[in-house]
C-alpha cells in the first residue's frame, strides 16, 4: 500500500483491494506500506536504500547538509544513448534553468515545501517576484475572470482567500491599460531535425513573422533573451528565412527591443543541443542572468584586458548575489546551489 504522490500521506487500497483484504482472515497482517516514490526522503534517511545506485548517490548529495568540497554535488546519470525527439518547451527548459531541468527530468527529484498553509485572514503583502509571476500570466491569457483565478489560485499562484483576489486585481489594473497596446501573438508550429534529433513545438510570433516575447519585467530578463535567440534559429532554421526577434516588456509604457536575425542558425543550433544533451547527465554551469549582466559591461578605450575582466567579475558577482524583492540573483537559487558556488562563475 502507497502513499500520495502530494504530499506523501497513506493512500487507501482501492476497493477490490480493501475488499479482498476484509473477507481473508490474516490478510491483513501481511499488507506491507511503502512509500512507493523513489524521490521520497524516507528512502534517504537514517538507512538509505535503493535499487539504483546512480539515483542513490544523486540522492545522499542532495540530502547532505555538511560542507561539502567543490563542487558541491558531483552527480552524473547514465544516459545510454540520445532522445530521438525534444519537445521544445523542454529544450527551452533545460537551456534556460539548466540544474532544475537536470534535477526534475534526469533525477526525477522535487522539492518538498513545509510552509504553512495560509489562513483566510492572514495579514501579508506578496513580493515583487510573485507580482511578477500574477502580471505574467495574465499577459499570456490577456484577461482575467473567475475560472482563471481559480486556477492560478489551485497552483499556488496567488494566496487563498480575499487577499489573493484584492491582490490579482491591483496586478490587473497596473497593466490594464497596456493590455489593448500589446502586439497580437500568433503561434507557428516548428518540426525540425537536429544531427538526428527531431524538435518539435510552438513559437509565439508577431503578425510580421518576427519572433515575439511579452514580459512583465521592465526591462529584458537574460532567461528571456536567450528564449528569443532560440525561438530565432529554430524559425530561421525551420523556415529556412532569417528571423527577427521582438520582446515586449511592460513598464509604465511598452518597452520594445529588436534582435536582428542569427548569422547561422544550424550551427548555433548544434551548439545549443550538445549543451542541453550535456545537461541531461551532469548540471551545466550554464546562468542566463548572471552571464547578461556580464555581456552589459562595455569595455572603454583606456581598459586593458585585466581591468576589463575585473569589471565583468564584479558585475557577475554583483548580479549572482543580488537579493531583494524584486530580483533574486542566481546564486540564491536553491537547485543551483546544489551545484555550483560563485567560484563557477570563473570557469
Amino acid at each position: 500500500v502507497g502513499t500520495s504522490i502530494k504530499d506523501g500521506e497513506p493512500r487507501p487500497p482501492s476497493t477490490a483491494l480493501q475488499t479482498l483484504i476484509d473477507t481473508t482472515p490474516g490478510l491483513a497482517k501481511a499488507v506491507i506500506r511503502e512509500k512507493l516514490h523513489a524521490y521520497d526522503p524516507a528512502y534517504f534517511q537514517d538507512e538509505a536504500t535503493s535499487h539504483d545506485p546512480f539515483l542513490m548517490q544523486a540522492a545522499e548529495a542532495l540530502c547532505s547538509t555538511g560542507e561539502s568540497k567543490e563542487p558541491r554535488a558531483n552527480v552524473s546519470v547514465p544516459v545510454d544513448e540520445n532522445p530521438t525527439h525534444i519537445d521544445l518547451d523542454d529544450f527551452i527548459s533545460g537551456l534556460t534553468r539548466s540544474t532544475s531541468h537536470f534535477l526534475r527530468k534526469s533525477l526525477q527529484a522535487r522539492r518538498h515545501y513545509y510552509d504553512a498553509p495560509l489562513e483566510e485572514d492572514e495579514s501579508l503583502e506578496i513580493n515583487g517576484l510573485v507580482g511578477w509571476g500574477l502580471k505574467n500570466q495574465l499577459l499570456q491569457s490577456r484577461h482575467f475572470d473567475s475560472t482563471y483565478e481559480s486556477a492560478w489560485r489551485q497552483q499556488g499562484l496567488i494566496p487563498s482567500g480575499e487577499f489573493g483576489h484584492l491582490q490579482l486585481v491591483k496586478q490587473v489594473g497596473s497593466i490594464e491599460s497596456l493590455l489593448e497596446d500589446l502586439p497580437e501573438l500568433e503561434i507557428t508550429r516548428i518540426d525540425i531535425k537536429i544531427n538526428g534529433i527531431q524538435i518539435t513545438g510552438n513559437v509565439p510570433t508577431h503578425p510580421d513573422g518576427r519572433v515575439l516575447i511579452i514580459s512583465p519585467s521592465k526591462a529584458p530578463k537574460g532567461r528571456d533573451l536567450m528564449q528569443l535567440w532560440i525561438y530565432q534559429n529554430l524559425i530561421s532554421q525551420a523556415t529556412e528565412q532569417a528571423s527577427g526577434g521582438l520582446i515586449v516588456n511592460i513598464d509604465k509604457q511598452l518597452v520594445e527591443t529588436h534582435l536582428t536575425p542569427p548569422e547561422s542558425p544550424q550551427i548555433t543550433l548544434k551548439f545549443l543541443l550538445q549543451i542541453y544533451l550535456d545537461n541531461l547527465k551532469s548540471p551545466q554551469a550554464n546562468f542566463p542572468e548572471t552571464s547578461y549582466a556580464i555581456s552589459q559591461i562595455k569595455r572603454h578605450d583606456n581598459d586593458d584586458e585585466i581591468l576589463f575582466e575585473s569589471k565583468q567579475q564584479a558585475a557577475g558577482l554583483k548580479s549572482w548575489l543580488e537579493n531583494s524583492d524584486y530580483k533574486t540573483g542566481e546564486g540564491h537559487d536553491p537547485d543551483i546551489g546544489l551545484f555550483f558556488t560563485e567560484s563557477a562563475l570563473s570557469s
